[in-house]
């Protein structure tokens, strides 16, 4: 997530308004071990302050409804409770243009208007962290404890003095001088973007290229080749940026491609970038942390589930391998039954004691045959021996044949499932998703989850030419479909392709439906498929009286007959709205 020193600017003047000469902290909470949420008394709104030391979405802003959560116990949400009872927040200032905001308390514990309290914010990627310190620069406790294993220079642990991040020796953008860029450009030998990410304070890339933009100095040039006018609209460019940060009313929120992002002021340096303006800052991060965060979480969960039918379906693989292996054992059959009537057919010729013996084939006197046997048995006890391993054989391939037919449709399901994880869309479908595989038990329900949810399976529906074109996403959704279906409807599914099912309401005249509509959801059954990719499926479809739903096999399984073929083109959900 973006977030980056000159939002972090803006967020802090924000705040200083909104807060005045102090705001009493009505209480403080936390929904994670990098989320705290900093809720003030008054009636101004909104009256939460949120600060995560999430290293993917680190971000301080305004915001409102969050709650608390009760199985959310740490030891930095101990000390907040503690310290921050009956405190007030009277200041937020950022250290110089850093990514670090500290949050100034009054009258903390309780002890007077004397008494201080701070909490330091730090905005770091994975070195994020939210610190309690107190007045004399103790670590009171932190969302991440830092040891000297992990950071020789730096420790943040309960009891040591709190030390800053290293400024590295850059200014603070407002406080360049036209004399120092002057100096440093002439003695780099960087382009002009590496050279302004070394040498101007809390330079992320989005900052660097909108000052590069409005200066208009091409990232590329060779810093040394910089005129002292590139260096003075450079300068200009990056007072006007921060003036314009602390005094826009206005913020705005990006979007590119697989990008969203808040910035506080509007850029020149994204043209390809769809913005919108927003009526403040906090909520535009909170309008972007809501689409990152949920885009994230849905990505976190489909690694999850994709990784557990991974495994599933490579168990499955050597289940079968030793099924099919087996079944090629019991193909044997006939030659142990043949032993058999060899030996019956031969007592006579049978040694006593022998270990094996060589007789000729009873069907081929032409052929012979070598059959071991056990010494210590009459030939004719050998003979029934080897009559028991055959019906035992036979009774196993008969058995085999069935368990390996199911384990193979098991690997179709689970195909079909990967295929589904990928295509999920939403929070809603994957959700329905980790309920048909926790149900199918490739994955255990957490010890510690809360109550249990009914699963919404909610279908998806479109009006084409009048008629309502059904689909589900997953295998308990399609069982659903098939159940919600009238027998005259027509029911479509792409021929031995795991994927979605379809169905078209027919109101009882299946008939009448136009060629257009059945074309437009066999290209929606395609599209819902493995092969959503291909030029042309074969798609299968027949009145849903002819579908029928096979009992002992994954979600979603159908036997259907009295169908026909369509061949259908996968298209965009736009395409088949626009045809």
């Amino acid at each position: 997530m973006q977030f980056d020193s000159l939002m972090l600017h803006a967020t802090v003047t924000e705040i200083q308004h909104s807060i005045g000469d102090g705001r009493r902290v009505a209480r403080v909470f936390q929904t994670s071990r990098f989320d705290t949420i900093l809720e003030l008394a008054g009636e101004a709104m909104p009256a939460q302050i949120v600060l995560s030391c999430c290293p993917q979405y680190g971000r301080i802003h305004f915001d409102d409804g969050w709650m608390p959560e009760p199985s959310v116990s740490y030891p930095l949400g101990g000390v907040l409770r503690r310290w921050l009872a009956s405190a007030v927040l009277v200041d937020v200032t950022q250290r110089d243009f850093d990514r670090v905001v500290r949050l100034e308390f009054a009258n903390a514990r309780a002890l007077g208007p004397q008494s201080r309290f701070f909490l330091i914010l730090e905005i770091m990627g994975r070195h994020s962290n939210l610190i309690a310190v107190d007045s004399e620069g103790v670590v009171l406790e932190a969302a991440k404890h830092v040891t000297a294993q992990v950071n020789r220079y730096r420790q943040i642990v309960p009891g040591l003095e709190y030390i800053p991040p290293p400024d590295f020796g850059k200014q603070h953008p407002e406080r360049v001088t036209v004399h120092y860029l002057s100096q440093s450009a002439a003695q780099s030998q960087d382009t002009a973007a590496v050279w302004f990410r070394n040498t101007v304070q809390g330079a992320s890339d989005l900052f660097r290229d909108e000052s590069l933009a409005r200066s208009d100095i091409a990232p590329n040039t060779p810093a040394s080749e910089l005129t002292p006018e590139d260096l003075q609209r450079l300068q200009l460019a990056l007072r006007q940026l921060l003036e314009t940060a602390r005094s826009n009313a206005t913020a705005w929120v990006y979007e590119g491609p697989g990008n969203t992002f808040a910035y506080p002021v509007e850029l020149e340096s994204k043209p390809d970038y769809t913005g919108t303006s927003y009526p403040d800052l906090s909520s535009a991060v909170t309008h972007v942390a809501r689409v990152e965060v949920s885009r994230g979480l849905l990505e976190q969960n489909r690694r999850r589930l994709f990784e557990a039918i991974r495994r599933a379906d490579e168990t499955l693989s050597k289940r079968v391998a030793e099924r099919a292996e087996g079944q090629r054992q019991a193909r044997d059959a006939e030659s142990i039954r043949l032993y058999g009537e060899t030996l019956l057919t031969y007592l006579h010729q049978v040694p006593t004691g022998a270990s094996a013996v060589v007789l000729p084939n009873p069907y081929n006197h032409e052929e012979t045959l070598q059959i071991a046997l056990n010494p210590e048995l009459s030939a004719q006890q050998n003979a029934q021996k080897y009559f028991a391993r055959y019906k035992k054989l036979v009774a196993m391939e008969r058995r085999i044949g069935l368990l390996l037919q199911a384990a193979r449709r098991e690997q179709h399901y689970l195909a079909g499932l990967l295929d589904q994880i990928e295509q999920a869309a939403d929070d809603e479908q994957m959700a329905d998703l980790e309920a048909e595989i926790l149900q199918q038990g490739y994955i255990k329900r957490p010890r510690k989850a809360g109550r249990k949810q009914t699963p919404k399976f909610q279908l998806q529906s479109e009006e084409l030419m009048g008629y309502t074109i059904i689909w589900g996403t997953s295998g308990l959704q399609n069982d659903k479909l098939l159940r919600l279906a009238a027998s005259d409807d027509i029911w479509l599914h792409t021929r031995k392709t795991p994927g979605g099912h379809v169905l078209i309401r027919t109101n009882g005249r299946p008939d009448q439906v136009p060629s257009d509509v059945v074309a437009a959801a066999a290209s929606r059954a395609a599209r819902l498929s493995k092969r959503r990719t291909d030029a042309s499926v074969p798609v299968d479809y027949a009145l849903a009286k002819h579908v029928r739903r096979l009992k002992g096999t994954p979600p979603g399984y159908v036997h259907y007959t009295n169908h026909k073929t369509v061949h259908a083109n996968p298209v965009s959900d736009h395409q088949l709205r626009n045809g």
